[in-house]
């Protein structure tokens, strides 16, 4: 867990995630997958109670890391400075349902806006090897402009083997239609920090 920013706080806070929800999260599955394969061996059963206790590995973790990262986000929020990259990242990154981020967000008073057409501060241009343009006005997919103003959120996702060799970078816009293209990216975390932040030089946020 090394996910970059700009802000320290924004930083250490995305990556506590691996010793307070990670652990536990793997901890309380493998825990249950012994104490429930452990039982059925004693008490001789079969038929679907494996299954049973491979669901109950998946659901009992989920359920309990699910109130965890509720809490860890709360906290994380009151300390972050860049409040609005660590929102935006977060439910990027899947540390937290977003409908529940959402809820916490709204609970604490916290008001983010529309992006705007003009960025915050001037940031240079980047030119990745395969297509990928970022400016302070727009991302350019493989010849095609889209306006930061326009995009909502963006994903990542990996296709291939060897984490993002092979990525689909899916831009998510405003009225939720998206665009996806596939990239070859040596360094996907640094990939999504950079867009990441182009992409927050163009929002604003109320508190």
């Amino acid at each position: 867990m090394k996910n970059k920013s700009n802000n320290k706080t924004v930083s250490s806070a995305l990556n506590s995630t691996w010793v307070i929800i990670g652990i536990p999260f793997f901890t309380l599955m493998i825990s249950v997958f012994v104490f429930g394969f452990y039982l059925l061996n004693i008490l001789d059963v079969s038929g679907g109670y494996p299954l049973l206790v491979i669901l109950a590995g998946i659901l009992i973790p989920s359920l309990v890391c699910h109130q965890i990262s509720k809490v860890w986000f709360s906290w994380q929020l009151d300390k972050v400075e860049d409040k609005i990259e660590f929102i935006e990242r977060a439910k990027r990154l899947q540390m937290i349902w977003p409908s529940t981020a959402d809820k916490i967000v709204n609970k604490k008073g916290i008001i983010v806006t529309n992006r705007n057409s003009q960025p915050k501060v001037r940031l240079p241009d980047i030119i990745f090897s395969d297509g990928l343009i970022l400016t302070n006005d727009f991302i350019e997919l493989k010849g095609q402009q889209y306006k930061w103003s326009e995009i909502n959120d963006f994903r990542i996702t990996a296709t291939g083997y060897g984490g993002y060799i092979e990525s689909n970078l899916m831009l998510i816009f405003n009225d939720n239609r998206f665009e996806r293209e596939n990239f070859t990216f040596k360094n996907g975390q640094e990939v999504e920090y950079q867009i990441d932040k182009y992409l927050n030089n163009n929002t604003n946020i109320l508190i």
